[in-house]
């Protein structure tokens, strides 16, 4: 279970100011500004997948938006795009991780 006010904490201390809102089973929801999205999903991808030490391999899924119908998929080729400054100006606000 991700802990609100630990995971938080982490946000803040990795100077982030994005916070958590909502965890859904195992979706978590993460109010982001724009200017930090790109940032901040390697690190939470990266954080989510290597939890746990298991035989198998997990796999987050993020998606983006400014609510929950507008939500689309980030991929991984789009983290790898955003990481050579290829990606578009405008990026959306929330991303929520599952």
């Amino acid at each position: 279970m991700f802990r609100c006010s630990a995971h938080g904490a982490w946000l803040g201390a990795g100077g982030f100011r994005a916070r958590p809102l909502l965890q859904v089973h195992d979706e978590l929801l993460l109010e982001v500004p724009r200017d930090e999205v790109d940032r901040l999903v390697p690190v939470l991808r990266e954080t989510m997948e290597s939890a746990l030490p298991l035989d198998v391999p997990l796999t987050v899924d993020i998606k983006v938006g400014d609510d929950w119908e507008s939500m689309t998929p980030l991929t991984r080729a789009d983290a790898i795009a955003a990481e050579a400054d290829e990606a578009p100006d405008e990026a959306p606000l929330a991303p929520t991780l599952g």
